[in-house]
């Protein structure tokens, strides 16, 4: 065990003994890289909580906890624009490993929904659990019947607003807009072509954007989308553009073939 793994671990168990002892904090739990069984030494501590009351008082055993072992050096408080129900804090401590943090983030006992979305193994991996008074706390299979109805949908969107985006690209290079052009290529071309890709290599996480892609594409396909990302000039663009294009047809057909979604 590395240094990284054993601070980790000494903060993981000293938190959840201080949550147990309050009886509004119903479950704690890591996600994360161990969920998914990929820590390694830089893999933070993804620390989560169930909870019935108060989250301010939570949050407040939650820091007092960790100045007991380090120095707090920077707190970010994440704004909830991706899961506006749940509250999640981001510490760094002093003299922490290298890239460590610590990920809080309370579930409300009310909002049971969210809890499930993040108990599907196939998405979020095998919970971790310090302990759990509501039993809750598993991996559950995901529901292949809604995934497929939801890569439907993001494949409709995806292949209205392509051409509109395709024309953007080539419209603003031959502008001589090279940046505007470059912002058109990577938000309206190269996602929704990663996106189109996952629904293909890693099905139940095809929404999850450019996050661990190089454990989830081949090879040749993750070296082929390290390419597009990576121009080396402003008149490179034009052919890469072409070559996402190109890509994105093949990818298409394959995509619409294993979603049952027809070609219009």
């Amino acid at each position: 065990m590395t240094e990284g793994s054993h601070f980790k671990q000494h903060l993981a168990e000293k938190l959840s003994g201080r949550l147990q002892a309050r009886s509004s904090v119903l479950a704690a739990w890591e996600g994360g890289s161990a969920a998914n069984g990929t820590s390694d030494q830089y893999s933070d501590l993804d620390f989560n909580v169930l909870i019935s009351g108060d989250v301010d008082a939570a949050f407040q055993v939650v820091e007092e906890t960790l100045r007991d072992t380090a120095e707090i050096t920077h707190i970010w408080h994440e704004p909830k624009s991706l899961w506006p129900d749940l509250t999640q804090k981001v510490y760094f401590l002093r003299d922490s490993p290298k890239h460590f943090f610590v990920d809080v983030t309370a579930f409300p006992e009310s909002k049971p929904s969210i809890l499930d979305e993040f108990m599907q193994t196939e998405r979020h991996g095998t919970p971790v659990v310090f302990f759990d008074r509501t039993g809750r706390i598993r991996g559950c299979p995901i529901d292949k019947s809604a995934l497929l109805q939801k890569q439907r949908a993001r494949l409709r969107e995806i292949v209205a607003a392509f051409p509109v985006y395709r024309t953007e690209v080539f419209k603003e290079l031959d502008r001589g807009n090279s940046i505007d052009a470059f912002a058109f290529y990577q938000a309206g071309m190269l996602r929704p072509l990663i996106e189109v890709m996952g629904m293909i290599f890693r099905p139940h996480r095809f929404d999850f954007g450019l996050r661990y892609l190089k454990r989830s594409l081949p090879d040749d396909k993750y070296k082929t989308i390290e390419q597009f990302f990576f121009i080396e000039r402003p008149s490179s663009l034009r052919s890469r553009a072409i070559a996402v294009d190109e890509l994105f047809c093949e990818m298409l057909a394959e995509a619409r073939r294993l979603t049952g979604s027809p070609s219009e």
